[in-house]
């Protein structure tokens, strides 16, 4: 038996993350050092299914809805088990590619107040759709980052918006 083999750490490629409603991502996990007479088993789980499910023996990561949940890793060698986790946080909206970015075309409508990232998984959020967050009737502030440069009629029937912040460092809009 030779103990220069027995695992010492897992590590995942990402130790957190920030998606949009339905993305979905791989996290990968790797056992140290490799046993190159065993393969190693690594599953995956979700504290919380609801907000993100994960496929067992993939890593395949979805957003399910608004929230945070912890990814947790296992590795399962011949000399016992090691984990590791990442966090992930499901922003609500659901968002769609267009030609520089991501754009946001849904939003919760049961959120008060929302802070839009300039980006997801390294792709710039760009644009908000038409009618994005049309009667979002419990919406009182969203936040707007530098990196959106395009805003269609979206706000219609948000009754009790009362801010709309833009990041000081957007070219295209302003808070004034």
């Amino acid at each position: 038996d030779d103990d220069s083999f027995v695992p010492q750490y897992i590590t995942l490629n990402k130790r957190s993350l920030e998606l949009a409603v339905n993305m979905s991502t791989t996290l990968t996990a790797t056992i140290s050092p490799v046993n190159p007479n065993h393969r190693d088993t690594i599953i995956y789980y979700s504290s919380d299914d609801s907000v993100v499910s994960v496929d067992v023996n993939k890593g395949i990561i979805t957003a399910v809805s608004p929230g945070t949940a912890t990814i947790t890793a296992i590795g399962v060698t011949v000399s016992g088990s090691i984990r590791t986790t990442c966090s992930v946080t499901v922003f609500p909206f659901t968002l769609s590619e267009n030609d520089t970015g991501y754009t946001i075309d849904r939003c919760a409508d049961f959120f008060k107040e929302i802070s839009v990232p300039s980006e997801l998984d390294g792709i710039n959020i760009t644009s908000i759709a038409n009618k994005a967050f049309t009667e979002c009737v419990n919406l009182t502030s969203i936040t707007i980052p530098d990196t959106v440069d395009s805003i269609g009629e979206t706000f219609a029937d948000c009754v009790n918006l009362a801010e709309i912040n833009i990041d000081a460092d957007n070219k295209n809009y302003s808070s004034e």
